[in-house]
């Protein structure tokens, strides 16, 4: 078996108007091999949320690389076959629940 998830030297940091830019992300580093289980512990602010956001393609690192299963996160491919559920998800109330799940899947 190989690594589900490697991480190296990510960071990403946000632009503020007229502020200097927010460091979310230093330089996180890790491995998760396949069949082994993973969680994100920390305090509020830690860079957690924003990580998995860059594994799942949903906002791009400043710096750094991920890849799952040896495919570069910002490639839509490395995703194939996994779910997310965000911390506040929003669900349109007029979507079935097949609706919803086939809308995930484009």
């Amino acid at each position: 078996m190989g690594a589900a998830i490697v991480i190296e030297g990510l960071q990403k940091s946000f632009e503020r108007k007229l502020k200097s830019p927010v460091l979310a992300v230093r330089g996180v580093s890790l491995a998760v091999e396949e069949g082994e289980a993973f969680g994100f512990i920390g305090a509020n602010g830690a860079g957690k949320s924003t990580t998995i956001k860059i594994l799942m393609g949903l906002i791009r690192a400043t710096a750094g690389d991920a890849r799952i299963f040896d495919v570069p996160v910002d490639e839509p491919r490395s995703r194939r076959g996994l779910g997310y559920v965000p911390e506040n998800p929003y669900l349109y109330d007029y979507l079935t629940p097949l609706e919803i799940l086939l809308m995930g899947l484009r």
